[in-house]
């Protein structure tokens, strides 16, 4: 890929009469456009990265559910159930991981909460925390955690996840399994 950005970076400062001096803009430009996936999988792979440095032996993925795992209906009082296109399948493979730890990170009610943790549960996805401060992570020296949640990796809408990068981390865990042979074992 780095070549074909590189190669067509070249030819369209040629064609638009770009010079020398703007190549550096134009290649970024053309990178962030060709890899928009990169924010996300960045993250996942800095997670990794500081856990097998420091050692932990899991890292923190927040999830929101509508207009990230789950296709918005726009209608009060009937739950959405749609997932996006790969959704389901990668957040089962998460679900069975024993280096991360899953959080529903979502401003529906109560009652619709409790609804998609059933709905979830059914689908083999498991959350091991739901809306709530990281009862794992503590205050300490660096860190003040009363008021933000601590996590390691952030899938929600505002914050610029888009659904389509659901085959790309899809992609990015099968070619970075589990470090641990055993499952997560939960009762559904």
């Amino acid at each position: 890929m780095k070549k074909n950005i590189d190669k067509l970076a070249s030819e369209m400062m040629k064609t638009i009469h770009i010079s020398g001096d703007e190549y550096e803009l134009v290649h970024s430009y053309l990178k962030r456009a060709f890899n928009m996936n990169a924010n996300i999988i960045n993250a996942i792979d800095k997670s990794y990265t500081k856990a097998k440095e420091k050692k932990w032996p899991y890292t923190y993925w927040f999830f929101d559910i509508h207009e990230t795992i789950i296709i918005p209906n726009y209608e009060a009082g009937n739950i959405p159930t749609e997932f996006y296109p790969d959704a389901k399948e990668v957040l089962q493979m998460i679900s069975k991981r024993t280096d991360i730890k899953l959080q529903l990170y979502t401003c529906s009610w109560p009652n619709e909460v409790d609804q998609y943790d059933e709905y979830f549960r059914e689908n083999n996805i498991v959350f091991d925390f739901i809306d709530c401060k990281n009862p794992e992570v503590q205050n300490e020296k660096l860190g003040y955690y009363d008021n933000k949640p601590y996590f390691n990796v952030l899938f929600e809408d505002k914050a610029g996840f888009d659904p389509s990068y659901w085959k790309y981390i899809k992609e990015y865990l099968e070619e970075h399994p589990d470090p641990n042979i055993e499952e997560k074992e939960y009762t559904y």
